[in-house]
């Protein structure tokens, strides 16, 4: 469903963390997260993939953001 570029994403990981995004760990999403991240892109984006992709790209450096704070 998601077609972010995990380069992209890797590039991301690594100037927030320094560390290469296959080395990360595993974060687990409840259902219920699930489904609230794939409605909120289905509502903003209308299947536009670019916006979709930029949802997504958010929604992953939030998560990391979050994470590194519980470090």
């Amino acid at each position: 469903m998601y077609l972010v570029a995990s380069q992209d994403l890797n590039e991301i990981y690594k100037k927030l963390t320094g560390e290469d995004l296959s080395t990360a760990p595993e974060i687990p999403v409840s259902p219920e997260i699930d489904t609230e991240i794939s409605n909120c892109i289905m509502k903003n984006s209308g299947g536009n993939q670019l916006v979709e992709n930029d949802l997504m790209e958010k929604i992953f450096i939030r998560v990391i953001l979050l994470k590194l704070k519980k470090r």
